[in-house]
Formats: C-alpha cells, structure tokens, sequence
C-alpha cells in the first residue's frame, strides 16, 4: 500500500511542480513597453515629451507627456507589430486636436509621422528610450 501511495504522489508532486514553473516563467514584454522621450519640429519651435507604454490586463496601453502642454493624456486605438516594430495611435491633444501617430522602432530609437488632423500637417517624429530605461537593459 505505501509503494502504491508514494508511486501515485510522487508523479503528482512533479507535475504540479512543472505547472509551477511554467505559471512564474512570464512572457517577455513587447519592445515598446517603457518611456521614450521624443521631439517634434514644428513651424512654432520643438516640442518635445513622453510616450510612456505598459502592459495591462487588458494589453497594450499608453499614454502621451508633452514638455509644457498635454499631460498624460490616454492613447486611443494603440497597436503595436512586433515583427515590423511599428506602433500607431490617436490621441487628443485639446489645442490641436485630434493626433494620429505612426512610428517604427529600432533598438532604442523611434522615428515617424505625428498628423495633425484638424490642421492637416504632418510632422517627422523621432526619439528615443529614455535614458534611466536604457540604462537598465
């Protein structure tokens, strides 16, 4: 009876264990995850901020910083293809309106297109991660 006991628990206890290990092993994040400072060449100056992107329970989510204007206003219609590495979404920045955004990542910089709708303008985009980010990989 104990061989029987010991045989029937040992194979459980692995394979609870193997269960275990694979629950703790998270996937990796999408390469777009973290703050990425930018700036905007305009025909009134540079403007520059943050696009700050996380994963939640719900996916991808993002928000938008502007140095002296939009403060972490939410991302609208957010993707992101790993494979190509590009990233669009829309946003409201309230002066200017509706902002849609296409970008492609390499490595740590971004570069792309920021359409101001309501003005029909389309501005070059580049950034890169922020710097304590940069550090850290």
């Amino acid at each position: 009876m104990r061989t029987l006991t010991v045989c029937l628990i040992v194979p459980a206890l692995l394979a609870l264990a193997g269960c275990a290990t694979l629950r703790s092993a998270a996937p990796e994040p999408p390469p777009i995850v973290g703050n990425w400072d930018y700036e905007l060449d305009t025909p009134q100056g540079v403007y520059r901020g943050t696009f700050m992107f996380e994963m939640t329970e719900e996916g991808l989510a993002g928000s938008v910083t502007q140095d002296g204007g939009v403060d972490g206003v939410v991302l609208d219609e957010l993707m992101f293809d790993e494979e190509t590495g590009v990233a669009t979404f829309s946003f409201d920045s309230g002066e200017f309106g509706i902002i849609d955004v296409n970008f492609t990542i390499e490595d740590d910089t971004l570069s792309g297109i920021l359409s101001v709708l309501d003005f029909g303008a389309d501005l070059d985009l580049v950034g890169m991660r922020a710097e304590t980010e940069a550090a850290e990989q």
